[in-house]
């Protein structure tokens, strides 16, 4: 049997270049990844209700779905005071979603502290605060480790959970997780977010301090990535016709 090869088109529902930019590395070829921006909705803002991560990239994931594939009202286009809306449904209606294969994924990701009782958990990134730099969180997370001891006490894991919508609907959820602890200050200058204060036990670096090849072949994000991937592929292949050799 084979599959005709060809690059699948996935839209992630996200506007952080550095979150797309690393999923795009993390799956090394063979889709054509697009952020919210790439689809006309570089404005677009989703609240993330949800409890666990789970919840938040199903929310994530189902709403940009919903964006993309509405009808206008009567089947009319929408106006151009919608926003993005009108370019979303002239470039990816919900046809062309269905013929192009295009498939919407969405992450939600964070570290979960030990000591902290698991925080700040699905609060990552608004941990500081909405307006809060990468900095501001890492300066809030170790304020709030300074009488904590090292090693055991500091104990954390990077958690990212994938959801991914198929053009017929079909959901699924893939998770990554990388284990570490807080150092006691920033080191490493590449990645994002809590990077330069996550240490991995081997090699006893900061994430901050590993080239993209390192942490995406380490991190949470790099495994969750990998596993989306292989669900994408056999999707494609259960749902695409074969050439059947005898």
């Amino acid at each position: 049997m084979r599959v005709a090869d060809s690059a699948i088109e996935l839209v992630i529902a996200s506007n952080n270049k550095d979150k797309v930019r690393e999923i795009a590395a993390a799956l090394n070829g063979g889709f054509r990844v697009l952020s919210l921006a790439d689809v006309g909705l570089g404005g677009f803002s989703i609240e993330e209700t949800g409890a666990t991560f789970e919840e938040n990239a199903l929310i994530k994931a189902r709403t940009v779905r919903q964006t993309l594939t509405r009808p206008a009202p009567g089947g009319a286009r929408p106006p151009a005071s919608a926003g993005g809306e009108r370019a979303v449904n002239d470039r990816l209606s919900g046809d062309v979603l269905a013929h192009t294969g295009a498939i919407v994924a969405a992450d939600d990701s964070g570290l979960c502290v030990d000591a902290l009782g698991g925080a700040p958990g699905v609060y990552s990134a608004r941990y500081a605060g909405e307006a809060a730099t990468d900095a501001d969180r890492i300066a809030k997370l170790l304020g709030a480790l300074s009488e904590t001891p090292d090693k055991k006490g500091r104990a954390a894991r990077f958690c990212c959970v994938i959801a991914i919508i198929f053009p017929d609907g079909t959901e699924r959820l893939v998770q990554g997780v990388c284990e570490g602890e807080i150092a006691r200050a920033p080191s490493g200058s590449n990645g994002f977010g809590y990077d330069p204060v996550f240490v991995l036990p081997d090699p006893g670096r900061t994430m901050a301090e590993l080239t993209r090849e390192e942490k995406n072949r380490v991190s949470h994000r790099g495994k969750a990535v990998r596993s989306m991937a292989a669900e994408i592929r056999n999707y494609t292949y259960d749902h695409s016709p074969h050439d059947v050799q005898t």
